[in-house]
């Protein structure tokens, strides 16, 4: 509808509304936003100049841009961002509960449905715990548990 200001829509689930851990160079960059343009209207932390919700015209825009200027290509979306967010996550060695809460999936099925490939691939990993569970000590083994005074 013409001329209806930019309003905030309900939340797409009860576990879109999460708490997500931030990395100091975020928590930097948000502080500097903060001390140049103070939160709109309802807190937000982005918002137009008249401290409204931001259009979705002018969001899209913005993110055009901002894309440009940090030199990602010009297909970069929200959600390849949120893909990366969770590959990094992944790649870094978080279980599939911890990427389920930091992604607001309702579970960690959800996630698996989408995100599985990402997980590496645990064929040597298990051979290895196998191994180890069925092999007697090594003399490598015997060597790490023997004391300083042992022969």
């Amino acid at each position: 509808m013409v001329g209806k200001p930019p309003a905030l829509g309900s939340l797409k689930t009860a576990s879109s509304r999460r708490v997500v851990p931030l990395p100091a160079f975020v928590v930097d960059a948000l502080a500097a936003h903060l001390a140049a343009y103070p939160p709109g209207r309802d807190g937000l932390v982005f918002s137009g100049a008249d401290g409204q919700p931001i259009a979705r015209a002018c969001l899209h825009r913005a993110w055009r841009k901002a894309i440009g200027e940090a030199g990602l290509p010009a297909d970069t979306t929200w959600h390849l961002l949120r893909h990366t967010y969770a590959s990094i996550l992944i790649d870094g060695g978080e279980s599939v509960t911890v990427v389920a809460r930091r992604l607001g999936h309702a579970n960690p099925s959800e996630t698996l449905r989408t995100d599985s490939h990402l997980w590496p691939d645990s064929d040597d990993r298990t051979r290895q715990v196998v191994d180890a569970a069925f092999s007697g000590p090594t003399s490598d083994d015997a060597a790490d548990s023997a004391g300083p005074d042992d022969p």
